[in-house]
């Protein structure tokens, strides 16, 4: 019994932490002019030792930097732990155009 409500905590954590990824993702996309998602890292690559639900780039211009990052400090401040990088290169969102 106790390994059953252990699981399904487990479970509804994880289901939890999916649905607040989305959410974030939803929120941090209407204010960039592109973005792009990508698989969770490995643990063991990201250093970080909690599970990744969320791997993202986000094109913002110089007006929307300060707009994005106060959008991760208030979603932060709601009890999930989500770590910025950046400013990177745009190389995330470069195509090739072959006629």
């Amino acid at each position: 019994m106790r390994r059953r409500t252990e699981r399904d905590h487990a479970v509804r954590a994880q289901e939890y932490s999916l649905q607040a990824a989305e959410a974030v993702h939803d929120v941090i996309a209407q204010l960039a002019v592109a973005s792009r998602r990508y698989p969770p890292q490995d643990p063991r690559l990201s250093g970080h030792q909690d599970e990744m639900v969320l791997n993202a780039a986000y094109l913002v211009d110089a007006d929307g930097e300060a707009r994005l990052r106060h959008a991760v400090e208030e979603v932060g401040a709601c009890g999930l732990s989500l770590v910025l990088t950046g400013r990177w290169a745009a190389y995330s969102f470069a195509t090739l155009d072959v006629p």
